[in-house]
């Protein structure tokens, strides 16, 4: 699953561009998998108080990562990063 989160963004702005991406995605063939995560307002500042927002993208497969980031990245800046993940049901 590739998991999409909006950081730096206020929850409005967020939302209006999510509203933007989900049509972008929609004939990517894992889009079922596609979750995104949308905080109430964050903020991203470097040491000089310069606030930035940017999309993080995560999931087990790079290939997944890269076909997001190449249709996200003509909006806004991409990080991604490849994670372990590991079901409740596999700690009990």
């Amino acid at each position: 699953m590739p998991l999409i989160e909006f950081v730096g963004f206020s929850l409005e702005t967020a939302k209006r561009e999510l509203r933007k991406y989900r049509p972008l995605l929609e004939d990517l063939p894992f889009r079922e998998d596609i979750w995104f995560v949308l905080n109430d307002d964050t903020s991203v500042e470097d040491m000089d108080g310069a606030q930035f927002r940017f999309l993080r993208i995560r999931s087990r497969f790079k290939e997944r990562n890269e076909a997001v980031a190449k249709i996200l990245n003509a909006f806004e800046g991409v990080e991604t990063s490849i994670i372990d993940f590991h079901p409740e049901r596999e700690f009990i």
